[in-house]
């Protein structure tokens, strides 16, 4: 009874492993790979269930990153990636960067007088505070308000959003595939040429998602000193959203120097036949030394990876690929992805070796 009772379990999971093995070989034969001339690697995958391709972009800085004293600043870059650039949300862009520039002018003078300390004269607070809202408030005249957003949704685009994790910040949206090319512009040139519009409004804006998941809920305010507690000498001590005292003080000078560090200039073009022609990184910027390190298109047919910097992807389900700086167990002898279908997980798929 014992003997066929473990029969009865063992065939249906044999049965399972077979067809797992098959879908593994089959999916494989769907995989082709190439690398530009820059050294870009891509994997491509066929699939032809819908006419929608589906983007991910992967750069690999995240709050482990943050400068000391401005945590949350990745985070805070995460929501500037989508005010546009300086021909998508301007209604006049000489005007606005002139504008926005003497924001900071008044923004220092009121920095400056409150250094005094005690010896601030509040009055002069107050006047050059006056002074701020009003250049704020010249600045945000020239903006087209969420004119990124309304472009991708205008051509179809779905699900546009974003997240900022310690190791990782990635961008994701969806459009109907004959938007491939509009995706390649926009992407590029709100990496390429992005504008800090409405820096400090947006800031309040992350000041109020830092109380909403952390101040107001019990259990984000248990996860950041559990967080705090544990990594106490560690750059996983701070949560991605960041300390309000640091956010409280952003600037939008330290947001762009933050941005040319750890975000390389990228410049991808496509057309229909090659699907990828050309993808470039900033003109100062080293393919190995950017952190532009993953771009994941699904579309009707294909998806494509780039991976530089020998980062590590890893797929978990056929709709959804997830980049990680960090390399698979040492015991499996390869470079691995691991695909997930439905619930469960596929054997380690396939090496994929960094030029």
């Amino acid at each position: 009874m014992t003997f066929r009772f473990a029969l009865f379990l063992l065939v249906p999971a044999l049965l399972a492993a077979q067809s797992v093995a098959d879908l593994q070989k089959s999916f494989e034969k769907q995989v082709t790979e190439f690398t530009l001339a820059n050294g870009l690697h891509f994997i491509v995958i066929e699939r032809h269930d819908a006419p929608v391709v589906s983007f991910h972009t992967y750069m690999n800085v995240g709050s482990v990153d943050d400068p000391s004293g401005e945590t949350g600043l990745a985070h805070m870059f995460e929501h500037m990636a989508f005010k546009g650039t300086p021909t998508i949300g301007s209604k006049n862009w000489p005007a606005e960067k002139a504008a926005m520039d003497a924001v900071e002018v008044v923004y220092d003078r009121l920095e400056a007088e409150r250094n005094k300390g005690p010896r601030a004269d509040p009055k002069k607070i107050t006047a050059i505070q006056m002074a701020l809202e009003a250049a704020m408030e010249k600045a945000d005249s020239y903006v087209e308000p969420s004119e990124y957003d309304r472009v991708v949704e205008s051509n179809g685009g779905l699900d546009m959003n974003a997240g900022t994790g310690e190791d990782s910040t990635n961008y994701y949206y969806s459009f109907p595939s004959n938007r491939i090319e509009l995706w390649f512009l926009l992407e590029s040139e709100r990496f390429l040429r992005p504008v800090f519009r409405e820096f400090y409004k947006e800031r309040d804006v992350v000041r109020e998602e830092r109380r909403m998941r952390v101040e107001s809920s019990s259990q984000g305010k248990l996860v950041e000193m559990l967080v705090a507690t544990a990594f106490a000498a560690a750059p996983y001590h701070n949560e991605p959203v960041g300390w309000a005292s640091d956010i409280e003080h952003f600037r939008r000078p330290a947001a762009e120097r933050f941005y040319r560090q750890y975000y390389a200039g990228v410049r991808v073009q496509s057309t229909q036949q090659k699907h990828v022609v050309d993808v470039t990184f900033g003109q100062n910027e080293a393919i190995t030394g950017g952190r532009l390190h993953g771009m994941v298109l699904r579309v009707d047919t294909f998806y494509a990876l780039p991976v530089t910097g020998g980062n590590f992807l890893y797929l978990f389900g056929t709709a959804m690929l997830r980049a990680s700086p960090h390399p698979p167990p040492a015991d499996t002898g390869v470079d691995t992805y691991r695909i997930g279908v439905g619930v469960d997980v596929l054997q380690m798929l396939k090496a994929l070796r960094s030029n």
